[in-house]
């Protein structure tokens, strides 16, 4: 790196640093300019070839733009009932005891949600039960005639 002095455009004390005093990179091409440098040496080109890309070698100016996220503007189920609420807080609780990501089907049935126009619910009833790979559920005297109308 190419140290150099503290500038007159400086507004710090003794050991900060900022864009008008921090170090160059040897291949920094003003100061080439600046000092009538026609070349760069072999081992300052096999270093810019070598520089860690952003974020280590980029300023806030050059950095990419921020992503913005927008909010979905609808729901597939503006609802969702469980038969017993332990369903859901089995399956949560996994997640909060490892941390880890997990997906469950929901085994139930949809209905017309009043509160909302044209909206949709969905209806959990089978009782299952919480496994570290997967969901499996317990007996459940509708499941027939959900396998039927799904089937």
């Amino acid at each position: 790196m190419i140290q150099r002095p503290i500038s007159s455009m400086c507004c710090h004390g003794s050991k900060g640093m900022c864009e008008y005093c921090s170090p160059l990179s040897p291949w920094d091409e003003s100061y080439r300019k600046e000092h009538s440098i026609k070349h760069i040496s072999y081992h300052v080109y096999l270093s810019q070839q070598m520089a860690q890309p952003y974020p280590r070698g980029i300023c806030s100016k050059c950095q990419p733009p921020p992503i913005t996220l927008q909010l979905q503007k609808f729901r597939m189920i503006k609802h969702l009932e469980y038969t017993s609420h332990s369903i859901l807080n089995d399956f949560i609780n996994v997640w909060r005891v490892s941390g880890v990501q997990r997906f469950g089907y929901l085994y139930g049935r949809y209905e017309k949600f009043e509160k909302v126009p044209m909206g949709i619910k969905a209806v959990v009833e089978p009782p299952q039960s919480d496994e570290l790979d997967g969901v499996a559920l317990s007996d459940w005297p509708y499941e027939q005639l959900v396998d039927e109308k799904c089937c």
